[in-house]
């Protein structure tokens, strides 16, 4: 690329985008093509890295941001980000209903003990 740093930060924008948004919402390409909050809220996250890049003097704008949705809504619809394919993978569900926002996901994966401290007798 002519650019690299530029296309460098362009990854990253859709980076951000793409992987949280839909690590969160638990949806694959094919919601964001087929939903206009999913779009927005993946155009909304990507400001927030056009922000930061301008700041840091390298130029992205809105066109940008159209353009990643639109490659993004051409994807396999059933396909998955690699942050959602993590999530899933590890087994980390969403609990709305806990009054602590730190404490809203929670692993459900059966976790051995591991090791016990000699001195101590804990596990870690």
């Amino acid at each position: 690329p002519e650019d690299m740093i530029r296309e460098l930060w362009l990854k990253f924008m859709l980076n951000v985008g793409a992987n949280q948004v839909t690590a969160v919402l638990r949806c694959t390409y094919g919601a964001i093509k087929g939903s206009k909050a999913v779009r927005d809220l993946i155009a909304e996250t990507m400001r927030e890295a056009v922000a930061v890049s301008n700041a840091e003097g390298i130029c992205l704008c809105e066109e940008d941001i159209e353009k990643c949705i639109g490659i993004l809504s051409s994807l396999t619809p059933g396909g998955k980000t690699s942050m959602l394919q993590d999530v899933e993978a590890r087994g980390i569900r969403r609990n709305c209903l806990h009054p602590c926002p730190q404490a809203r996901y929670r692993c459900t994966r059966k976790r051995s003990p591991g090791k016990i401290h000699k001195s101590s007798g804990r596990y870690f």
